[in-house]
């Protein structure tokens, strides 16, 4: 049961293919194939798919498992094809959601490449495809149908999450409601849903069903925690000093503030983690981004390099605490001692060496 990135990735492919051709997509819509077919073959570090291959090392012929009887066979003789069309669905759904993603960022930075439409669309397709392969898979393994609401219900707070990312500076934001945009937007599907399909096709306890949410949540804010410490490491840069008596607003003789440069086109939404800080020590400048958010925003944070150490500092003890929390959670599940640590292990490896968009 361990997971092979590229026999992971090759199986991805042919099947996408074989949904692709069916829809004879090629004929009547090649631009949409092209920008899939671009997706798919992305640096991909498959973060979903390995936590659900995780969760299912971890509760496959546990004694803790509910009866045969109760959990359905795993496919029988092909209960690791099984397992690895679960996780191809969730891949698949991450890809609709990451196109869609990129076609809003693409309402600021300037398009290029595959239009927007065909983006809209390619999404739209992938979620086709992904939802009916995993509906298919539960159904013909006889898994619970538990997955499929679980997967509807992400699917929904998750795109819910992306709009809310949208206009969140507007909404009086606070570090405990980034985090909770965290558990929308990414958390859900990323580390709670992959970690209960893998565990449900184990056949897990009910009760741990719940229990993963707590893993699950914790990891998912400390990941997207991670991921915006290192955009805004990219987006904050050292800019040119004005010239004498042009000083820029916020400016100071003895300092060059660090900012975003004015050509740069960046959406309001990637400032969210510095607007949630500011507002929570109630630093100058906070409510940059209130009321209405603009596609085009007029106004960017001036954040200092002051600012972005402490900022950078606040995030890695966030992130620790985050990672302690899901620990702790993991020590409530039914498995035995080994399996528990094994599952904490494999997550915080998973976790360690994968970025967020991955």
């Amino acid at each position: 049961m361990t997971f092979d990135r590229d026999t992971f990735a090759a199986e991805l492919n042919r099947v996408v293919a074989d949904r692709l051709e069916e829809a004879d997509t090629g004929r009547f819509a090649p631009g949409v194939q092209r920008l899939i077919t671009e997706y798919l073959h992305r640096n991909a570090g498959f973060v979903r798919p390995r936590v659900l291959y995780a969760a299912a090392a971890a509760y496959a012929d546990a004694p803790e498992n509910a009866d045969e009887s109760e959990r359905g066979d795993r496919g029988g003789d092909n209960a690791a094809d099984v397992l690895r069309r679960l996780a191809i669905a969730t891949e698949i759904l991450h890809v609709f959601a990451l196109l869609h993603d990129d076609r809003i960022d693409t309402e600021v930075r300037p398009e290029s490449g595959s239009g927007m439409a065909d983006r809209v669309l390619a999404g739209d397709l992938l979620y086709a495809i992904g939802f009916g392969l995993l509906s298919e898979t539960v159904m013909s393994a006889g898994l619970p149908g538990w997955i499929v609401e679980i997967v509807r219900h992400t699917a929904a707070v998750t795109v819910v999450g992306q709009a809310a990312d949208i206009s969140f500076a507007g909404t009086d934001p606070s570090i405990e409601s980034l985090l909770e945009l965290y558990d929308m937007k990414t958390g859900r599907y990323t580390f709670v849903a992959p970690l209960q399909i893998g565990a449900l096709w184990a056949g897990c306890p009910a009760g741990d069903v719940d229990r993963l949410s707590e893993v699950g949540i914790p990891l998912g804010r400390a990941y997207q925690l991670r991921d915006d410490l290192i955009d805004l490491g990219k987006l904050v840069r050292p800019r040119e000093r004005s010239a004498p008596g042009r000083l820029r607003q916020h400016e100071h003789h003895d300092r060059t503030d660090a900012t975003v440069r004015p050509e740069d086109s960046v959406p309001p939404w990637e400032w969210n983690l510095v607007v949630a800080w500011a507002r929570s020590q109630k630093r100058q400048g906070a409510s940059a981004f209130t009321g209405p958010v603009a596609v085009t925003p007029t106004v960017t944070p001036t954040v200092t390099p002051a600012d972005h150490g402490e900022i950078a500092r606040f995030g890695a003890e966030k992130v620790a605490e985050l990672l302690r929390q899901a620990e702790g959670a993991a020590a409530h599940l039914t498995l035995s001692q080994p399996r528990r640590r094994r599952l904490v292990a494999d997550l915080q490896g998973i976790y360690g060496n994968v970025p967020a968009n991955g």
